[in-house]
């Protein structure tokens, strides 16, 4: 009987560590996208020309940071995006006549497995019904189109602080979008 008891608390008690370990997750990337951000701003630190500066040092990085980096002057236009870099050149990997080019292209996302929809099922049910619900957050498509920069995470880093959001993304696949900002501080 304990066993059996054992057996039915172990996964309920798992699917109520989740909510922990996606605060951990979230905070961990959050971390990480700040000393990504301080050693940007760092490199621009003294810029006598933010623009070429900090576009010279995206196309630097040739996307091998995970994090989308922009640039927005003091009163909060864009200046530089990643997401606008020139694109990184396809390396292409021969040994004879086979090409590893395009392995992942067949790969089926885990949300269209019916396995995946099967076990997700009890789970957000039982989400909902235990969990109070969150909080709702901001769209995550929070500049997008816009000319100036007017979030409250780069408020914040305009006027000399560390600025910090979390939107859900509101297109297809829902996600959380984390927005971090720090000051960079010229001569």
């Amino acid at each position: 009987m304990a066993f059996n008891i054992l057996l039915l608390s172990l996964p309920m008690a798992s699917l109520l560590y989740l909510d922990t370990y996606e605060k951990q997750l979230l905070k961990s990337q959050e971390s990480s996208m700040i000393q990504q951000a301080r050693i940007f701003g760092a490199a621009l630190t003294g810029s006598s020309d933010l623009r070429a500066d900090s576009q010279r040092i995206i196309n630097n990085l040739q996307s091998r940071v995970d994090s989308r980096i922009r640039v927005v002057d003091a009163q909060g236009l864009l200046v530089a995006d990643s997401a606008k870099a020139p694109a990184e050149k396809t390396v292409r990997a021969d040994s004879g006549n086979a090409s590893i080019e395009g392995v992942y292209d067949a790969v089926t996302p885990a949300q269209d497995t019916l396995l995946y929809r099967v076990a997700v099922y009890p789970v957000n049910t039982l989400r909902n019904l235990l969990l109070p619900p969150a909080p709702e957050l901001e769209g995550g498509e929070y500049y997008s189109e816009k000319t100036v920069f007017d979030g409250r995470e780069v408020q914040a880093a305009l006027e000399g602080r560390y600025g910090a959001a979390t939107r859900f993304s509101t297109g297809g696949q829902r996600s959380i979008n984390l927005y971090s900002a720090i000051p960079v501080y010229s001569d």
